[in-house]
């Protein structure tokens, strides 16, 4: 049977209990897994750890893996395997092998053949792919790093950088970034896409091949913000 537990992350150490105790909203986990149990460590501090099918709910995320270990004193975790971390009323998702977070989730770091899935309301999806990738959730910003690949419709971009900024929604490139739609192929120094929709702006000195396609040369806009 699963057990579902509220972690509060307080000086006086992890308290485990199936009734919520409120210290304070932000600092609430609440975890789902198949077994839990605290472990000591050596340097006296205590860990939780949580295996199988393991659910993490906070605020507005859910995070799933096979397993979760949590430091309570520093409010940090890492969860390993199968990793997912979804923002569901934004569409957003991040998947991997393994994430590490700070301040309860409002901080994470995935590795493992890491990718972003957006899916906007009209049901468009962008893909983000990499080999590093943060997510901040002060500042709504989220970077991927280290042979970059996108996936929107029928347009492909690759780079060695990414951020994404939920406000106002856009993914910008850097590092070599280069784009190809069809029979059309763009570089540039600097590409900002607005996910879900086709418009992309260039920066920079601008090469490639745009086979006279009047929508192909209004969806890349030179310079423009």
């Amino acid at each position: 049977m699963k057990i579902l537990i509220l972690l509060l992350y307080a000086a006086m150490g992890v308290v485990e209990t199936e009734q919520p105790i409120s210290i304070s909203e932000q600092r609430r986990l609440w975890v789902n897994s198949d077994t839990f149990k605290l472990i000591r460590a050596r340097d006296g501090s205590q860990l939780a750890e949580a295996r199988g099918h393991v659910e993490v709910l906070h605020g507005p995320y859910r995070l799933t893996c096979d397993r979760l270990i949590m430091a309570d004193e520093k409010r940090e975790g890492t969860a390993i395997g199968n990793v997912e971390l979804a923002r569901k009323e934004e569409g957003i998702r991040l998947l991997g092998q393994k994430l590490v977070y700070h301040e309860n989730l409002k901080q994470v770091e995935i590795t493992g053949e890491p990718s972003l899935i957006k899916v906007d309301a009209e049901g468009r999806t962008t893909t983000a792919t990499g080999q590093v990738m943060s997510f901040d959730e002060e500042t709504r910003r989220g970077e991927i790093r280290g042979d970059v690949h996108i996936i929107q419709g029928e347009l492909t971009a690759a780079c060695g950088k990414a951020v994404y900024e939920a406000e106002p929604d856009i993914l910008v490139l850097t590092e070599d970034p280069s784009t190809v739609q069809g029979r059309n192929e763009v570089r540039g120094e600097r590409m900002t896409i607005h996910v879900g929709t086709d418009r992309m702006v260039i920066e920079g000195r601008v090469t490639g091949k745009v086979f006279g396609d009047p929508a192909a040369a209004s969806q890349a806009e030179k310079g423009k913000p």
